[in-house]
């Protein structure tokens, strides 16, 4: 643009130069907004086609390459989505989004020595944001660092108390060791900030059912099943629960919506489990109730 406006006199640049530049910007923040609305229409294809747009007006926008970096992500092309991110990166590389996704996305490719190093170059350009912090506790519980994984949660906490995902991942580690007191006080802040999420109100139930609480247990694994009726563990919860209570048919009754809902391949172990209770309980003359 501007080597044609370079053409034209003084005047005609001063005069011309920010009508130029307002419809540029005009036409970038529209295909961006289109491509967000085709985004939630899950019409992956046509935002690409308009994320592609903004960037052939804009080639030097990290924000419209990083979303067409995440629609392909979101669309299974993760070579395509990490070029995209680099190229964001490579715009702009004192962005923490740009970083993040980044990150996330080498992670998840496997690649997690470049992942490491994108999210800490994130977390040193903003370390009032969380979303970097997580990932690496992530990737230290990973390797086996649960210590280091807890020390970095604890201090997302500490940055953002309202962060989901470090009280999440926090509240999970503390299921894995048997800390069932400390699981609940997290996973209950969790959902405070976000009751939509079957997993953790999965969980909530489970450190419930080992406190003793048995109706707090039922209510969070009914929420989960609700919220994610393919939520397979929570049905066989579910029926672990009604089983200390003594309701014996509703136990069945889940056992069997389990059986149901749960892989034959993964679950395995588990369906045996369900298959053996069924059996026993069945045997002791419960009858199918359903709850």
């Amino acid at each position: 643009m501007t080597k044609k406006v370079m053409k034209f006199t003084l005047c005609l640049l001063i005069m011309a130069g920010p009508v130029f530049a307002a419809a540029s910007s005009s036409g970038v923040q529209g295909w961006i907004k289109k491509g967000m609305e085709l985004e939630r229409k899950n019409d992956l294809d046509g935002a690409i086609k308009a994320y592609k747009k903004a960037i052939k007006i804009a080639p030097n926008s990290a924000y419209a390459y990083r979303r067409l970096g995440s629609v392909y992500r979101t669309a299974g092309k993760n070579k395509k989505a990490l070029k995209c991110f680099q190229k964001a990166v490579e715009i702009a590389p004192d962005d923490y989004m740009g970083r993040f996704y980044l990150g996330r996305l080498l992670w998840e490719m496997g690649l997690v020595g470049e992942a490491k190093k994108e999210l800490v170059a994130a977390n040193e350009k903003d370390p009032q944001r969380v979303d970097a912090m997580v990932l690496l506790a992530i990737i230290k519980k990973e390797k086996g660092d649960i210590t280091g994984a807890m020390a970095l949660l604890q201090k997302a906490i500490k940055t953002n108390p309202d962060s989901f995902a470090a009280h999440v991942n926090l509240g999970n580690i503390y299921i894995k060791r048997g800390l069932w007191k400390e699981a609940m006080n997290e996973l209950r802040t969790a959902i405070r900030i976000d009751p939509r999420q079957a997993g953790s109100q999965r969980n909530l139930g489970l450190a419930y059912m080992h406190l003793g609480e048995i109706d707090r247990s039922i209510k969070h694994l009914e929420t989960a099943v609700k919220l994610d009726p393919r939520l397979a563990i929570a049905y066989y919860n579910l029926a672990e629960a009604y089983a200390i209570k003594g309701l014996n048919g509703q136990a069945v009754w889940y056992f069997k919506k389990f059986l149901e809902t749960s892989d034959p391949t993964d679950d395995e172990e588990w369906r045996l489990k369900a298959t053996e209770r069924i059996n026993t309980l069945e045997a002791g003359g419960a009858i199918v109730t359903r709850p």
